[in-house]
């Protein structure tokens, strides 16, 4: 976990029961940087694809920092909205956040890895997420999401909350928890909360708690 994040989740963690020590966040970042063959048994090029995210079992927290999948990088790169199937067929068959975070949940969580409880999604830059962002302040009478810890909470009883669950980043919250049932049955997502910190540039300084059902952390020792 870099400096800036302990620093910015500091009050979270804090609050949260997450225990902020360095050995126990530890932070992978995964870049398709190689030709590799695709599912024809072609050779295909790089992607660029990038997911940087930290990983803290004990205290059932995974904070994702900086990720670009394959099918963003290649739409970047081709100039297009949507890849053609030709375009398609040069992905990874391992291309989504969901599926690379949870094979490193998986491999530092070991049996403990159906205990996940918060997924922290620093920093939204993507438009159409902070759109929605932005409408369910206002829906709140909100001008501003100048809500800084413990921000605004949107629980499943709330419109607001699904609508930022259809975002990317709810989606992808959503199809870790989908796809790897076998790790998490019966586990769903209780509320959605939006918050930014004190320090940041209101511009670049929003970030979303999903908190999942199950027990949260015990109370931390005193130090």
């Amino acid at each position: 976990m870099s400096d800036n994040t302990r620093v910015q989740f500091a009050e979270a963690f804090e609050d949260l029961n997450i225990p902020g020590d360095v050995e126990l966040n530890v932070e992978y970042s995964v870049i398709q940087d190689w030709l590799f063959l695709n599912c024809h048994g072609d050779v295909c090029p790089k992607t660029d694809a990038e997911f940087r995210n930290t990983y803290n079992p004990a205290g059932k927290t995974i904070i994702a920092a900086h990720n670009f999948s394959p099918t963003y990088q290649l739409r970047k790169a081709f100039g297009v909205d949507r890849l053609s199937p030709d375009q398609a067929a040069k992905l990874p068959k391992v291309k989504q956040w969901s599926d690379v975070t949870m094979i490193m949940w998986n491999s530092l969580a070991g049996n403990r890895a159906g205990d996940l409880k918060y997924i922290f999604r620093e920093y939204i830059i993507t438009s159409n997420t902070r759109f929605v962002m932005e409408q369910c302040f206002q829906d709140i009478g909100e001008d501003e999401l100048l809500k800084v810890w413990p921000g605004q909470v949107f629980k499943d009883d709330d419109p607001d909350f699904y609508a930022l669950l259809g975002t990317p980043h709810g989606r992808s919250v959503a199809f870790l928890l989908i796809q790897h049932q076998d790790e998490f049955p019966g586990k769903s997502i209780e509320s959605i909360t939006v918050f930014t910190n004190s320090d940041d540039d209101i511009e670049d300084g929003y970030h979303l708690l999903f908190t999942l059902t199950g027990p949260g952390n015990n109370p931390l020792p005193d130090k």
